[in-house]
């Protein structure tokens, strides 16, 4: 049976571009800063722009796990800023706020609270630009989350949701990836009415190439899981894992997936709403999976430690292995699969045949699971 790990592969018509996750350590903020001469990019307008593929996959290869120190100080040093930094920005904000408000409202009426005690500056800017979303706004369960429909791009797009490679922009929104393909020079404010303007025709020196849905097929959330103590601080987990088809390769009949899991932990703020929250996880895994006519299942547990506001992170469905958030892995038809055509392989894509996955935070004792059978 023969599989490998590839690089995470978007299907845009011209071209196909490799997302990949790997390992951190201490030399890569160093290598990756060298990246900018030796490979390739540049930050043009505030978004990245990468002269060609390979600059593209050396780069998104390292940044996907920087720690958020890292992360500072890359971006910093490019004059560059990401999503990602601005979300793990508001997470720091507001707690903060929830820890000052603490403070002013210990011996005071919660309903003097005007608008701005509600939440950080940095929030109502999230909002405002569209970087972060309600979701079950106006009930007891109201939160934000990010936007962007994937959360692997959050590393590498602004606050608009633009990068680019060579003559090629994307931009990442919530329910989408546009992409379009630029013939000349126009500056950013015509690039935005391109990709939010329904009759391309009539923006010049711009052509569409297409537009990529992202609403993902292959997500399973569980529900919040939460103990109710208000007016003490409640607090809640919950667990997401995902097996998404991303692309089949005529001829050899191979499939590209993703296979991501990620985890929220919160906590009721002194209003009672909820804000995300770092504390120690466990997790654990296991999976069967099939692709292909002639069933090739894939089955293996993966247990996991770690102190997140909002893990992310990949496993390899074959080995079990972790990988960085975004990563794709590539499979190939084994000898009795072979016999089939290409076409007729196409129809079987990755499949979960059972899961159980489960997520404990330690200072609660709460536990997130998802279970298919």
């Amino acid at each position: 049976m023969k599989t490998r790990i590839t690089k995470c592969i978007l299907g845009v018509i011209a071209f196909t571009f490799v997302l990949t996750g790997c390992s951190k350590n201490s030399d890569e903020l160093s290598s990756i800063t060298s990246i900018k001469t030796s490979v390739g990019y540049i930050v043009k307008d505030g978004y990245l722009l990468f002269d060609s593929r390979e600059s593209y996959i050396s780069t998104i290869d390292k940044v996907a796990n920087f720690t958020d120190l890292e992360r500072n100080k890359w971006e910093t040093e490019i004059g560059f800023l990401s999503q990602q930094r601005i979300v793990s920005n508001i997470i720091i904000q507001e707690q903060k706020k929830d820890s000052l408000n603490r403070i002013k409202f210990a011996n005071a009426d919660l309903s003097t609270a005007v608008k701005s005690d509600f939440h950080s500056e940095e929030y109502y800017s999230g909002i405002s630009k569209g970087i972060i979303k309600l979701k079950n706004e106006g009930t007891s369960d109201e939160y934000w989350d990010y936007s962007a429909f994937n959360r692997g791009f959050t590393n590498f797009i602004n606050e608009e949701g633009l990068f680019a490679v060579g003559d090629s922009l994307f931009q990442v929104t919530n329910n989408e990836l546009k992409v379009i393909k630029i013939s000349s020079e126009p500056n950013k404010l015509s690039l935005l009415k391109a990709l939010n303007n329904n009759d391309k025709r009539k923006v010049s020196n711009i052509t569409i190439i297409q537009k990529m849905i992202g609403n993902s097929p292959g997500l399973r959330e569980s529900s919040w899981v939460e103990n109710s103590r208000w007016p003490s601080t409640s607090q809640r987990i919950k667990i997401g894992v995902e097996l998404t088809y991303l692309y089949f390769t005529p001829y050899t009949a191979q499939f590209d997936f993703k296979h991501n899991f990620y985890v929220q932990c919160q906590k009721t703020n002194v209003f009672n709403s909820w804000i995300y929250y770092g504390t120690p996880i466990t997790l654990n895994g296991s999976w069967t999976m099939l692709v292909y006519y002639y069933p090739q299942r894939y089955s293996n547990h993966t247990s996991y430690s770690s102190s997140p506001s909002y893990l992310q992170l990949s496993v390899n469905p074959d080995s079990g292995v972790l990988a960085g958030t975004g990563t794709t892995f590539s499979i190939l038809p084994n000898s009795a699969n072979q016999s089939y055509t290409w076409e007729f392989q196409a129809q079987y894509q990755p499949l979960f045949e059972s899961y159980s996955w489960s997520a404990t935070r330690a200072d609660a004792g709460l536990t997130a699971s998802l279970t298919y059978n």
